[in-house]
């Protein structure tokens, strides 16, 4: 099972902001990317 989340960084440690369907315990393989840019608020009204 592949997943992609958003993760806070606090005091070291990646917080997922939404809950993961792991088992206590359980090791998985992290990449670490920045999210896309966002689009700026000239950018949304454009649209």
């Amino acid at each position: 099972m592949t997943v992609t989340t958003t993760a806070v960084h606090e005091n070291g440690v990646l917080r997922p902001v939404r809950p993961l369907a792991l088992t206590d315990g359980e090791v998985v393989q992290v990449t670490v990317s920045p999210p896309p840019p966002r689009p700026s608020d000239a950018e949304i009204v454009a649209s």
